[in-house]
């Protein structure tokens, strides 16, 4: 899995390569996850075939990329 700034505040974790039943497995089950427990300051998430976008709210996580290690 990798982090990917994108933009002041949001950050895309890209984690596949190549679109498959693997990859859709694991979106899922990111999916599930950051609607169980998402992190604190957590605006919104946009699932994709490969990657998911995570936008968080600037007075709440000035940085993301600072916290994307303990996601």
């Amino acid at each position: 899995m990798k982090w990917i700034p994108d933009g002041p505040h949001a950050l895309l974790l890209q984690f596949a390569d190549h679109v498959g039943d693997e990859a859709f497995a694991t979106s899922r089950a990111i999916v599930a996850e950051l609607e169980r427990q998402p992190p604190p300051g957590l605006n919104e998430f946009v699932p994709g075939f490969v990657n998911i976008l995570l936008e968080f709210d600037p007075q709440r996580v000035p940085n993301p990329e600072q916290i994307a290690p303990q996601l």
